[in-house]
């Protein structure tokens, strides 16, 4: 659950859409939440030790009387500040969308109705802004199923990366997904496809051992799962830009 609370009752302050070049700030404690979330362009939140990092399509809440620094890019963003006594995060907390033109509207409309004011308007932008909670609670509890399906995939990927039956087809059908769809998840929760996740491993593997001083090029070589040095050679020199006697 992205909120902690099944059931938010909250008053609205206020709603903003900003326009703003580079800017760099201090929140100071406020007495209210806020959830923001960028159209275009990326911004650093520091609270001590706790930063999160944020860029288009991405939603941040940050909680009242928590004081953050801010560096920010060139960026165009909605904000809501809002109250409630309902139990919400006490740290920063994000969500990066799958649908960014959708929120783009949804909080487009919800400003223009708080702008307007019409009779009315109070009910009208409680009700946008709860479909717009209903969304990313959704979202939020569609991520970590999809973080549950892919978990095996991981475990057996760092149990099995040096065989060389390992393929990408194998994991997609241990998932029970289509090769496709695998690979947009993956990509989509490691920021990597598979093959440069399960490659990644390899070389840290790799490394290691051609750093021990127990292990020759030919043995590591086997012991990453290639058929011979050259391979493994040509493999080491693609994915670091050195061949293995340069490690």
């Amino acid at each position: 659950m992205f909120f902690e609370s099944a059931d938010i009752n909250f008053r609205i302050l206020t709603v903003l859409d900003i326009d703003r070049s580079d800017s760099k700030g201090y929140s100071g404690f406020r007495p209210f939440h806020a959830l923001s979330y960028r159209v275009t362009g990326n911004a650093v939140f520091t609270h001590e030790k706790d930063t999160t990092n944020v860029v288009g399509g991405d939603f941040i809440f940050v909680p009242k009387n928590y004081p953050y620094y801010i560096e920010a890019g060139d960026e165009h963003l909605f904000v809501v500040h809002f109250d409630t006594d309902a139990k919400l995060p006490k740290h920063f907390k994000k969500l990066t969308t799958s649908n960014p033109e959708k929120y783009t509207r949804e909080l487009s409309r919800l400003y223009s109705a708080w702008t307007l004011k019409r009779p009315g308007y109070q009910h009208e932008c409680k009700y946008l802004l709860h479909k717009i909670f209903m969304n990313i609670e959704r979202e939020a509890a569609e991520i970590l199923n999809r973080d549950d399906q892919l978990n095996d995939a991981v475990e057996y990927i760092h149990e099995h990366f040096c065989e060389r039956e390992l393929t990408v087809d194998f994991l997609a059908k241990m998932c029970s997904m289509s090769d496709t769809y695998f690979r947009k998840l993956f990509k989509l929760r490691f920021k990597v496809t598979p093959l440069k996740y399960i490659n990644d491993l390899k070389v840290k593997f790799a490394t290691e051992l051609l750093r021990s001083g127990y292990y020759t090029v030919t043995e590591t070589a086997e012991k990453c799962g290639f058929e011979n040095v050259y391979y493994f050679s040509l493999f080491i020199k693609k994915e670091t830009g050195l061949s293995p006697s340069q490690i």
